[in-house]
C-alpha cells in the first residue's frame, strides 16, 4: 500500500505548542530613608507569645478569680519589640512588610495586585533569631525606648513600650522582580509610592486597623 503524503495543516483551531521563555529575574538595590516621622517597631516577642500560650493552656472554670497581674517590665517589652537577626544581632524590619506594601501600592497605580504577588520579592539580609522571619537590616539610626498608650479593640486602652528610630533612619531594600512583567522604573516608583502612602511598622498610614500616625514613611534615595 503506498504511503500517503504528509500535508501541513493551516487550521486555526489546531492545537499550538506552548512556548515558555526562561525566567527573567532581576534584582535592584534601593537605599530608603525615613521621612515624615519615626519608625516604630511592633514585633511581638517570643517570650510574650510563650507566656500567652501558657495562660491559654490553663483550664479555667466559671467563677474562678482572675490571676493577679504581674508587674510590667517595660525594658523587656522594648527589647522584645525589635526584630533581631540570628546572625549578627542587628535590628531589622520584617521583609514581608515591603513586599505587602509594594503589592498594595499597585492598586492605585493601575497594576493588578494578584499579578504583583507572583512578580515581586524582597531579598532578606538575615532571619529573626526566634521566628526565622526574613529581615531587612536597618543600616542607619539607633533605637530608643518609646512608651505610649494604644487601644485594644474598641474600648480597651493599654500602655506599651516599643523601639523607635528617629526620622532619618536608613535601610537597603533588595527587590527581585520579573523583568518580563516590570521594568526598573516601575519597581522604583512602586517602592517610592509605598514609602509615601503605606509605610512600615506601628502607626503607619497604611495600617488596616486605623489611619495611623504617619509613622514609618520613607523616601527612596
Amino acid at each position: 500500500m503506498p504511503k500517503l503524503p504528509v500535508v501541513a495543516t493551516t487550521d486555526p483551531a489546531a492545537p499550538k505548542k506552548a512556548v515558555v521563555t526562561p525566567l527573567n529575574d532581576q534584582t535592584a538595590t534601593f537605599t530608603i530613608r525615613g521621612k515624615g516621622g519615626p519608625f516604630v517597631s511592633n514585633n511581638f516577642s517570643q517570650e510574650a507569645m510563650l507566656m500567652w500560650a501558657a495562660q491559654m493552656e490553663k483550664a479555667k472554670k466559671p467563677g474562678d478569680p482572675k490571676p493577679p497581674k504581674k508587674p510590667r517590665d517595660f525594658k523587656a517589652e522594648y527589647l522584645g519589640s525589635m526584630h533581631i537577626a540570628e546572625n549578627g544581632g542587628w535590628p531589622g524590619i520584617n521583609a514581608a512588610a515591603f513586599r505587602a506594601g509594594m503589592v498594595r501600592a499597585c492598586k492605585p497605580a493601575g497594576i493588578e495586585m494578584i499579578q504583583a504577588k507572583s512578580g515581586i520579592f524582597i531579598e532578606p539580609d538575615g532571619f529573626e533569631k526566634d521566628t526565622q522571619v526574613p529581615l531587612v537590616k536597618i543600616t542607619k539610626g539607633k533605637p530608643a525606648m518609646f512608651i505610649a498608650y494604644t487601644r485594644n479593640g474598641a474600648s480597651g486602652v493599654d500602655i506599651r513600650s516599643r523601639a523607635r528610630w528617629a526620622e532619618g533612619w536608613e535601610a537597603k531594600v533588595r527587590v527581585t522582580y520579573d523583568a518580563d512583567q516590570y521594568d526598573f522604573d516601575t519597581i522604583l516608583n512602586l517602592l517610592a509610592r509605598m514609602g509615601r502612602t503605606i509605610g512600615v511598622g506601628a502607626g503607619r498610614p497604611g495600617s488596616r486597623d486605623s489611619a495611623g500616625q504617619g509613622w514609618g514613611t520613607f523616601i527612596v534615595v
